[in-house]
């Protein structure tokens, strides 16, 4: 969050993922700070949930290879995020609109994934099961 934040105050991209997510949960392009307070939960909610997808996917199938499994996962959130939850909006194109915060998503995912992951193999106890 903390890139993503960074990134939009300095103009780089036109919206941050607790935006998407503020403006997919309210259903309205134009937010304020309640619905980006909203945003930013629903942002930190998800992220949790998809570590917890790394952490349960190297703990059944191994930590070799846990970098790329984890930026693997983190793919998966950013197509997800792009593909399936943009398409709820009532217009997606507003959402879809900026390819530097669609960019800004992918590599932000893979690198929290790879991330995520690196921690998880390194520093939990992740026997196979």
């Amino acid at each position: 969050m903390i890139i993503s934040w960074t990134f939009y105050f300095l103009g780089l991209i036109q919206q941050n993922p607790s935006i998407f997510h503020a403006r997919i949960l309210t259903n309205k392009y134009q937010v304020g700070f309640a619905e980006i307070m909203l945003g930013v939960l629903g942002n930190f909610i998800a992220g949790i949930a998809f570590a917890s997808i790394i952490i349960i996917l190297l703990k059944y199938a191994g930590i070799d290879y846990a970098i790329m499994k984890g930026a693997s996962i983190g793919i998966i959130n950013a197509m997800l995020q792009y593909y399936v939850l943009a398409r709820l909006f009532h217009n997606p194109s507003l959402l879809t609109q900026d390819i530097a915060s669609i960019i800004h998503v992918y590599i932000v995912y893979i690198l929290w994934g790879a991330l995520v992951a690196y921690i998880s193999s390194r520093y939990f106890q992740l026997e196979t099961s």
